[in-house]
């Protein structure tokens, strides 16, 4: 470790929001580094769907392309109760229409594939990124804040040797929606959590025989109040996700696997499974908008 590391901005928390930010504050000109506690990013795909907004603001940051090749257009919903039962197509804007609104189009890039491409953005844009860290402790003065930095897991063999402390005008927490750093700021939230826990599972399956030709990029079942996508060009896996519901709140290590397996309704251990939960909680807010001639910190949180 080195002593000491000054930036305008220092990012905690490089998931989808944390690299975000650490990319479009760096095409500001912004110096800016960025603590992530893995070493890789989440096996699981996460956010799947990119907006026409998003995709607009990827083009200007010059990534619209790899976000592209990462992923694919396929945007082909439906409802049904089972892969092989009846579908009915779920509507999507004309592509005509929004060519005249817009110079891009909305996209499907799974959240693990486009992490990577922010954050290489990031540091061609000259951000600095630490992986295997984090932020132990802050404290605030006058001319912004100081972060004490720890080594969460081992550190990439790639990065440069991380500081021990890293000074800066503002601070983004983008460290997931439970924000130890928002919470220690006394940051608090409103809203209510949803009841449960859901499931999100990465399992090898050949559906074809259920498709029986048909094209389906996700079917959305209403009654069991879940989604799969089938494996496609950008992913070799098929994904299941259930939404939070109540009975899996003490579901942990091995009968996480067998939860899913269960609502896979398959023997065969699914590649990758974890818990989920959701929440419609929002940041309380109680300061006035910043400007990047202040000294302060800048809080956000990902969802």
């Amino acid at each position: 470790m080195t002593d000491e590391y000054h930036c305008d901005v220092v990012v905690v928390g490089g998931s989808l929001i944390g690299s975000s930010a650490a990319m479009f504050l760096a095409q500001q000109g912004l110096s800016v580094c960025l603590l992530e506690r893995r070493t890789t990013v989440s096996p699981h795909p996460r956010a799947r769907g990119i907006s026409v907004r998003t995709m607009e603001l990827f083009r200007a940051a010059g990534i619209e392309s790899d976000i592209r090749q990462a992923g694919e257009d396929d945007f082909q919903f439906v409802f049904g109760e089972t892969l092989a039962g009846p579908h009915q197509p779920v509507a999507r804007p004309d592509a005509n229409a929004m060519s005249q609104l817009s110079p891009t189009t909305p996209y499907s890039c799974d959240q693990n594939r486009v992490e990577p491409i922010l954050r290489r953005r990031a540091e061609a844009l000259a951000a600095q990124i630490w992986n295997g860290s984090a932020a132990a402790a802050i404290e605030r003065d006058s001319s912004g804040v100081s972060v004490l930095v720890e080594t969460a897991s081992p550190p990439d063999q790639a990065s440069p040797p991380t500081p021990r402390r890293i000074t800066a005008k503002y601070l983004v927490a983008a460290d997931g929606a439970d924000s130890p750093l928002r919470n220690s700021l006394g940051v608090g939230q409103h809203g209510r959590d949803v009841p449960g826990v859901g499931i999100s599972a990465l399992f090898d399956a050949n559906l074809d025989g259920a498709l029986r030709g048909r094209h389906v990029s996700a079917l959305v079942s209403p009654r069991q109040v879940a989604i799969l996508f089938p494996k496609g060009k950008a992913r070799e896996y098929n994904w299941l996700g259930l939404v939070p519901r109540e009975g899996l709140e003490a579901v942990e290590g091995s009968a996480i696997d067998a939860a899913a397996m269960s609502s896979i309704r398959r023997r065969r251990r699914p590649h990758h499974a974890a818990l989920w939960r959701l929440r419609r909680k929002h940041r309380n807010c109680r300061c006035p908008q910043p400007r990047l001639e202040d000294s302060g910190r800048l809080s956000g949180r990902s969802a």
